[in-house]
């Protein structure tokens, strides 16, 4: 039995503008892959395993997504991470 995901990228959306509408003083940047499923990693972990076990409940969850969208999206918003980093926490 696979369990299905909450719309994460809908309510990222949803996040972001709620931040933009209530004067968020920092910058909010949403990442939206298609194809991409429920999960980004990190760019060197394996694309191919789309289906899993939770490690608590036994459920078995479809993650979904194609190998090759998840590998560009891991790689692009690992990218993305690293440079937001970078700016945000220079010293002052």
């Amino acid at each position: 039995m696979s369990e299905r995901r909450w719309p994460s990228s809908l309510m990222a959306t949803r996040a972001a503008e709620r931040l933009t509408a209530h004067d968020h003083p920092y910058p909010v940047e949403h990442l939206d892959y298609a194809g991409v499923g429920h999960s980004i990693f990190l760019p060197s972990l394996p694309t191919s395993v789309t289906i899993q076990v939770h490690p608590v409940n036994g459920v078995l969850n479809d993650l979904g997504g194609s190998p090759p969208e998840i590998a560009h999206a891991d790689a692009d918003a690992w990218r993305r991470v690293v440079r937001f980093l970078g700016e945000s926490l220079r010293p002052t």
